[in-house]
């Protein structure tokens, strides 16, 4: 290169290679493998049934009409 002549640099270039190189570096020394911690189980829990305190007795009376 002359001494005379300027060195002129395409600014895109400039920085695809500086975030090529970001970006490589997180790849490389950034988070390894993590692994996944299990989660505890759930026991389901049981359904209590509550008994009625209303009784059936079979009979059947009309309330409202039309």
């Amino acid at each position: 290169m002359p001494k005379n002549q300027e060195r002129r640099t395409d600014p895109l270039f400039e920085f695809i290679v500086v975030g090529s190189l970001i970006l490589g570096a997180v790849f490389a020394f950034g988070p390894g493998k993590s692994e996944a911690i299990p989660l505890p189980e759930e026991k389901p829990t049981p359904v209590v049934v509550k008994k009625s305190y209303v009784e059936p007795t079979g009979k059947v009376q009309v309330i409202v009409r039309n």
